[in-house]
Formats: C-alpha cells, structure tokens, sequence
C-alpha cells in the first residue's frame, strides 16, 4: 500500500493517528478508515507513470475505433496467442486483467482490490480509471451514474458518471462508449462461475449477482446497437447476450 495521510486526531483499533501523520496502513484498516472519512488523499508515489486525465479529453478521444474490453475471466487466456495485437489496439482492462498483458487503460471498482494489488496497479503502465469515492487523484476518477430505469443503464456523457451495475466490466463498456467507439468487444466477459483467468478457484461458485449484470449488459447492447455501434463477444462460453459471438483470431485479422 501506498502512504495515505490522516485528516483528523483518530483512535482506531486502539492505535492513535495524530492529525497529518502519513502513514502505510494495512488492508482492513485502510477501507474502515477510507469508509470513515479520517483518510486525506493518499501521498502520491513516485511509481505512477500515467497522469490523470482531463474530462475534456476523454469524450471522444477514441471515435471511429474498435475498442477491447477485457474482463477476469477464464476466456482471457485466449489473448496470449495475441497479446502483441492487443496491446497494439485500444483496450480497457479490468481488475487484474494486468497479470496477463498491458492495456491502454485499466479500470477497477473495488476497494480491496486496490489494498491488495496496489503496486502492481501503480506500476502497471496504463491510465487508471477508478470511483471517486476511493480518492486516489494520481487516477482519473468516475462518478457512479444512477439509472433511471433497467433500460436506461448506459451513461451517454462523462459528466454523468459509468454506469457499472455491479461489475467493472459494465463500467468499462460504458466508458468504451463515451471514448467514441464505433465497435466494442468483449473478452474474459465471462459470466459462468467465480473463476478467473489467473485462477483454477471457483469453478463451482456461481457469479455474484450475475443475472442482474446479465440483464444489465443486455439493455446496454439494446441501446449501442440502436446507436449503430457494433458489438462482438470473443468468449466461447460467455453468458452475455446481446453481443455477437465471434473468434478472436477472426475479428484482429478484420483490422
């Protein structure tokens, strides 16, 4: 973890932080006292080597492009065969899509992912997307857009947040959109079970709230392909609908 500075005089876990102090805390006690508001934003490493991006940059800055969205799960092992193509193309990874290949951009949700991976994400190389509420401003911060309905769930300007549904995923296609893309496409959107691509573990969980992101995806292809964009899903077994299933090796041959 990175230092962060405390913003008040706190007794927690019977340990006292005097008003200033720039500590390293660890995972649990970083999320309760982020949670309390006792956190100023976290001191600034000299290992991040991406800035943050300026809102009047990020509408459109990809317009025309085929842009990768890149989940967690087992299907993203497909990228190896063509991690170079990827890399090459405009692609958001998300959570720890980083162990696998180096993306443009990353963008996670979580809290403990970042206590947990925070070095590896500092060091990762690409332009950080993550919540307002964790309060890293060496990132570029989003805000959660609210849907008004279950079909209004894709954010058409940045000023109104990512809608994210319950998954980095749906964030990420929210924001391939505002990018501009004229085709997005899917990877390791798998939807199964709890397994990821950098573990065996979880074959047999079902995905947390996995219908409502299911359904959310579904109204989101709903309104981008009324919008003319097209969408392709290159996970063999992905429970998306709404996205046409294509091979991987097919599509990057197309660009």
């Amino acid at each position: 973890m990175p230092k962060v500075r405390i913003n008040e005089d706190t007794l927690w876990y019977d340990r006292f932080h005097p008003r200033g102090e720039e500590i390293v805390l660890e995972g649990s006690e970083y999320i309760d006292l982020l949670a309390a508001g006792r956190l100023d934003a976290p001191v600034k490493p000299e290992t991040v080597h991406q800035p943050a991006l300026e809102p009047h940059v990020i509408e459109g800055c990809h317009k025309g492009e085929i842009i990768f969205v890149l989940g967690n799960g087992p299907s993203l092992e497909l990228a190896k065969k063509c991690k170079r193509q990827l890399e090459a193309l405009t692609a958001i990874g998300v959570n720890r899509s980083f162990r696998l290949l180096k993306t443009k951009y990353l963008l996670f949700l979580d809290g403990p992912l970042w206590v947990t991976d925070s070095e590896q994400i500092l060091q990762c190389g690409s332009t950080v997307f993550c919540p307002q509420r964790l309060r890293l401003p060496y990132f570029t911060p989003f805000a959660r857009y609210s849907a008004r309905n279950r079909e209004d769930v894709l954010s058409q300007e940045w000023s109104s947040g990512l809608y994210w549904s319950r998954s980095s995923a749906v964030a990420a296609i929210n924001l391939a959109y505002i990018f501009g893309a004229a085709e997005i496409a899917l990877l390791g959107v798998d939807l199964r079970d709890y397994t990821h691509f950098y573990s065996g573990k979880g074959s047999n969980r079902s995905f947390p709230h996995a219908d409502k992101i299911i359904e959310d995806l579904w109204w989101m292809s709903r309104r981008l392909l009324d919008k003319g964009i097209k969408l392709w899903n290159c996970s063999p077994d992905s429970a998306v609908r709404g996205f046409e299933k294509t091979e991987l090796g097919a599509l990057l041959e197309r660009r």
